[in-house]
């Protein structure tokens, strides 16, 4: 989900009104930055509060984004006598075993249905029989640019009643498509059409499953955080998709959070906040001392529910290695190349990616990133690059055997038929380095052991 949808309208109506509903019930913040371009490692980031591991051009490309031993926000949780349970719908993450580690239950979509809906159906099943104790659930179901089970065709056309209609919901062949048969203007509309068309289904979804979450709240805190891995560039910069263009469309997220016990009636925070921020921020929401190899920190104190300071950071974000940023202040430096293929097609077996540049946006004058100031402001862009470098160095796991981990070919084949090919190709032609330098990795020692465990005990009536 993109972040400019979250308050979004058409014909005088909003796309997600149960999603705005919560940003004005709660608080929403207005910069909140995933940690990658595409899901495996954002969620990741999410789940761990750590930033994806890095590897170089020479390691390849990690399909194992988690270590056993790595702590989760469910591992944690679980310690402190929370019952957790993840529901999957039938995007790429429900083949993906690490993403759900320290869940109680882990429940995923297997067979898509013509005659219902089934997105709703398991967590308000679970939520109806909840467990007395404290319980956390993350439902990720909702996948916009690839619905699975798709959205009835009355619902995913509902913001372009007119024809031509396309009856593909994925976005890269229903634009293909509609390409094909008719415009580049008619195609580009009718997709962003469908992207917002279901949106506007996942919301109604979203509806349900939050009735039933107040009613398995018991009148006990009830905290719901919405969120999104990363955006999706609809031709803000010339192309259709997310990955390793690292521009606000793609990294840019909403983060919308609803307690009881912290700011109500939609109160804007200006942030910016990162997904690694989430997993101690909902520790410490629980009196839990975050765990102290977590990247990300705390946002109580920006929410009104903690005293302290956040100090300003950078924002570091890596969805392989020819694609990876920094933002400090307003100066955005990303590494990718214009030429990389979009998610609906797949260089062959034997066509090395294409190399990355610097692209350099000052994003509060360029907001819109028009402008790659790359080569007129050489010293921020040197600047910005060596503290890339240094960032790499140290997010390094300097273990090329995990970074390589074989998987299921099966679950390759399905990352790859969803356009993620240039994440999960095989090693690289060592000898095709990069012409610029600031994603060029040398080779360092193992990260710091993991983590221990969280030892401050949690408040006498933990959140659900």
């Amino acid at each position: 989900m993109r972040a400019d949808r979250l308050f979004l309208e058409r014909d005088g109506q909003p796309v997600a009104p149960t999603i705005a509903g919560l940003a004005r019930e709660g608080a929403y913040f207005e910069r909140a930055y995933g940690q990658s371009g595409w899901t495996m490692p954002a969620l990741a980031s999410i789940l761990t509060g750590r930033y994806p591991p890095v590897m170089s051009l020479r390691e390849g490309y990690a399909l194992s984004w988690l270590s056993d031993d790595q702590n989760t926000l469910a591992d944690i949780l679980g310690l402190y006598g929370y019952h957790s349970a993840v529901f999957w719908g039938l995007t790429v993450p429900h083949g993906f075993p690490e993403l759900a580690k320290g869940f109680d239950l882990v429940s995923s979509l297997e067979e898509p249905t013509q005659t219902k809906q089934p997105f709703r159906e398991a967590p308000i099943v679970w939520l109806d029989q909840a467990p007395e104790e404290p319980w956390f659930a993350l439902v990720h179901n909702m996948d916009l640019h690839h619905p699975d089970p798709p959205p009835p065709p009355t619902v995913a056309d509902r913001w372009e009643p007119a024809e031509p209609n396309s009856p593909v919901a994925s976005l890269d062949p229903r634009y293909t498509a509609l390409k094909e048969s008719h415009d580049e203007q008619t195609a580009r509309r009718e997709t962003i059409g469908a992207y917002d068309g279901a949106l506007s289904f996942y919301d109604d979804e979203l509806a349900a499953i939050l009735a039933a979450a107040k009613g398995a709240s018991r009148e006990r805190d009830l905290v719901i955080v919405l969120t999104s891995n990363h955006g999706q560039d609809l031709w803000d910069h010339g192309f259709l998709g997310h990955g390793s263009r690292h521009y606000e469309s793609v990294l840019r997220v909403p983060l919308v959070w609803v307690d009881p016990k912290g700011p109500q009636g939609g109160m804007p925070i200006a942030g910016p906040a990162q997904g690694i921020d989430l997993a101690p921020t909902l520790l410490a929401r629980a009196g839990i001392t975050p765990d102290h190899t977590m990247h990300g920190q705390s946002l109580l104190p920006w929410l009104g529910m903690a005293e302290g300071q956040i100090e300003p950071r950078p924002i570091f974000s890596f969805s392989n290695p020819r694609g990876l940023s920094v933002i400090r202040g307003s100066h955005k430096l990303a590494a990718f190349s214009e030429e990389t293929a979009d998610i609906s097609s797949s260089p062959g077996l034997n066509t090395p990616p294409p190399r990355p540049s610097p692209h350099l946006y000052d994003l509060e004058a360029d907001p819109a990133e028009t402008t790659n100031l790359a080569a007129s402001q050489p010293a921020i862009t040197s600047e910005l690059q060596a503290l890339l470098r240094t960032w790499t160095r140290a997010q390094r796991t300097g273990d090329a055997e995990q970074a390589t981990a074989p998987t299921d070919e099966a679950f390759r084949r399905t990352l790859q038929q969803r356009g993620y090919w240039e994440h999960v190709a095989t090693q690289p032609d060592p000898s095709e380095q990069p012409s610029e330098q600031p994603n060029k990795q040398p080779s360092e020692q193992p990260s710091e052991q993991p983590s221990e465990q969280p030892n401050k005990q949690p408040s006498e009536q933990p959140p659900r």
